[in-house]
């Protein structure tokens, strides 16, 4: 009985014990779970420090491709080039679809990056589908009805040369090439997505490339190696992607994102003039070859720009608004598709679109620039994604896979001595513009009647056009290739050219037709270069104008304002300290003397009445271009500058016959200014203090009969 009392005992005490231990053990979990937590938080605090101290030294662009050569000074080393052209562009002019671009290293919203070898596909966002990174084949244009219906090959060849010819002219009087060359705007896109530790997810097809690891992990330790001891993919299908921590669920277990990227593009809704696009004064890369301006020109590393307005007239402005650029991205979807549709709310400020009063933004689309309304004033304020990345275009999502923020926004204390609080949760991708392609007719011009059997890889029929190799587009029936298919597409006869490209067929490519007959032709596919057309030349297919990183660093800033001041003097000679000295000095005075009166001018708006916001005035620049369209009678339309929480948008007018000759007829859509400035526009601060004994003319100011539209 004693026995089985103290067994009893005994038992209870080991339960108390194992009680007490499991609290124990438990207590001791959940304290490594917070340091978990404690320590996950503090990783995303780094990888926050990284991303900002990257936001702040450069924008978001091209930062880097692979070197290949040696040289003895620094310019000799490539950047943003290399030996194939800027962002590694090169020809697959034999495939179909592949657009060439090789490795580089980027830079979106602060996250930075090293692509594979990417050579994407044509391909643009779905137009029936919201499915994520879902895409379709972009249309290639038709060929002129002008051509089709002439008799003979020959006749067809010396018709779609004059096509061309209206091209490169940019005459469409005679022949509108505008129907069928059709711009194409293709954009590098990125975004953090949830990794799920799965297989590796491929963002974008290519018939070439792919990321050569089983799962991100796998790639991550690939890179590390190779890193780590200089070694080269052979392939080129290994890229670094960053990983980070988005969030802590509970506070306790970290939640993982992978940056993936792709290139893809969006055909533009209207024509795109030649003279829209101009070459950008790259010196490292002329020097490195010593080329002048034209003979970059004619090489795969010229870099393209787009002009700030839809002109042709060319200025360099300080500009507050949004530009031609924006309008062009602003046709292309995010990860939503073409259907998406979405409204940023964010902070109790909607975003509106710009230039257009009280308009919601669709959010869904690639934008800079957005409006919000002051909630104390209830007025548009322009705004600009990013604090200081003058490349960054973003877009919404609703995309699952796509890892988010979320936010508790609470505003100030109500009359209850409670806080009104709303929680945000928002999906983004980002994306830079990357080149301008002109489609042509020669993709869909076969007058050769060739058969094309499809995908080499997933159409049974495409294996026929080499039989295992044994055909290799040789100048005989035996060896030519069996018609075309997505990787040996030739069909462009080779008359239609002059000169040589390749040794085989006398320059061209021997194909058979349907009939079996051997034909002599060239690559239909995507060039840099079309290659010269006998009795026109060559003509320039791709325009790259991707941004550069570095564009948003203090140092190339004052290089690019020194690189002006040097290479055209005359037009900057008040930047000199003191003006060169030679046989032609007074010639020079005399050209400065001459710029100072052609220079911009900064007018002052007069002191706002109303009593809320508060008396304030505004800037508004006006360039030595605006100065002389006003002069011109012409009206502008310009943003003043922010003070008070707000800006105007203001109509102005030059009127010579008053004395401050700048006058405001319009403010924010109104013929007045909410806030309650002034019509006249001063020139100086000392105006601005005395206007309250400056007595506006009503009449004089606004009697027809002294200004005419």
């Amino acid at each position: 009985m004693f026995i089985k009392y103290l067994s009893v005992k005994l038992l209870q005490y080991m339960c108390v014990i194992l009680s007490v231990q499991t609290i124990s053990t438990n207590k001791e979990i959940e304290r490594l779970e917070k340091e978990i937590g404690k320590l996950s938080r503090q990783v995303m605090l780094q990888q926050l420090f990284i991303e900002e101290k990257t936001r702040s030294e450069g924008d978001s662009g091209l930062k880097q491709t692979r070197i290949l050569n040696d040289g003895s000074k620094p310019y000799h080393f490539p950047t943003t080039r290399s030996k194939r052209g800027v962002a590694a562009i090169h020809d697959h002019g034999h495939m179909k679809r592949t657009i060439g671009v090789g490795e580089f290293v980027a830079v979106l919203n602060g996250v930075e990056f090293r692509t594979r070898h990417n050579d994407p596909e044509l391909r643009m966002p779905s137009t029936t589908s919201s499915n994520f990174l879902e895409t379709e084949e972009i249309p290639f244009p038709e060929v002129p009805p002008e051509v089709t219906k002439k008799e003979t090959v020959a006749e067809q060849v010396q018709e779609m040369r004059e096509w061309f010819r209206a091209f490169k002219d940019q005459n469409h009087k005679e022949r509108d090439y505008r129907k069928y060359f059709k711009p194409v705007l293709c954009y590098l896109e990125g975004m953090w997505v949830y990794d799920n530790n799965t297989d590796i997810l491929e963002p974008f097809l290519s018939d070439r490339h792919k990321l050569d690891a089983s799962t991100f992990e796998d790639l991550e330790d690939k890179i590390m190696f190779t890193s780590y001891g200089g070694r080269k993919d052979g392939m080129e299908n290994f890229g670094w992607l960053p990983k980070t921590i988005v969030y802590t669920e509970n506070g306790k277990s970290p939640s993982y994102a992978q940056w993936i990227y792709r290139i893809v593009c969006h055909p533009l809704k209207h024509d795109l003039p030649l003279n829209r696009l101009r070459m950008i004064d790259d010196l490292s890369s002329r020097m490195m070859f010593l080329r002048s301006e034209e003979e970059e020109m004619k090489t795969r590393r010229a870099r393209f720009k787009l002009n700030q307005r839809d002109r042709q007239e060319w200025k360099e402005r300080f500009d507050q608004s949004p530009g031609f650029i924006d309008s062009l991205m602003s046709e292309i979807p995010g990860l939503d598709n073409y259907g998406g549709n979405l409204t940023d709310e964010a902070l109790n400020l909607p975003a509106f679109c710009p230039g257009k009063e009280q308009k919601i933004l669709n959010t869904a689309y690639y934008h800079r620039f957005y409006e919000e309304v002051r909630p104390d004033y209830m007025r548009l304020s322009l705004r600009k994604r990013a604090f200081s990345d003058s490349n960054l275009f973003m877009s919404m999502t609703s995309q699952q896979q796509v890892a988010g923020k979320s936010l508790n926004y609470c505003t100030k204390e109500d009359s209850l001595q409670k806080k009104a609080c709303k929680s945000y949760h928002q999906r983004w991708s980002y994306a830079v513009p990357f080149e301008i392609i002109y489609l042509n007719p020669l993709t869909n011009w076969n007058p050769y009647n060739i058969t094309y059997k499809g995908h080499y890889k997933n159409d049974p029929e495409a294996k026929f056009v080499t039989e295992n190799g044994k055909r290799t587009g040789g100048n005989d029936i035996h060896t030519a290739y069996n018609g075309t298919n997505s990787w040996y597409f030739f069909q462009i006869p080779q008359s239609f050219y002059s000169g040589n490209e390749n040794k085989k067929g006398n320059g061209g490519i021997g194909v058979l037709d349907e009939n079996g007959k051997l034909r002599y032709t060239r690559a239909s596919g995507i060039r840099v270069f079309i290659p010269e057309i006998r009795g026109i030349g060559i003509i320039r297919q791709r325009y790259p104008i991707m941004p550069l990183y570095s564009e948003g660093n203090t140092a190339y800033k004052e290089m690019e304002s020194l690189k002006d001041i040097v290479l055209e003097n005359n037009n900057y000679l008040k930047m000199f300290h003191n003006l060169p000295k030679d046989e032609n000095s007074d010639k020079l005075r005399k050209n400065q003397i001459k710029l100072s009166v052609q220079r911009g001018i900064t007018l002052i708006m007069s002191m706002a009445t109303m009593s809320d916001p508060g008396p304030h005035t505004h800037y508004v620049d006006l360039s030595a271009e605006n100065v002389n369209a006003l002069k011109s009678k012409k009206k502008l339309t310009v943003r003043s500058s922010e003070d008070s929480g707000h800006d105007h948008r203001v109509t102005i007018e030059y009127r010579p016959f008053l004395k401050n000759p700048f006058v405001m007829t319009r403010c924010d859509h109104k013929r007045k200014c909410w806030d309650g400035h002034k019509k006249l526009l001063l020139e100086n601060v000392e105006q601005v203090q005395e206007q309250d004994e400056l007595k506006e003319d009503k009449n004089d100011i606004d009697r027809p009969e002294n200004y005419k539209e």
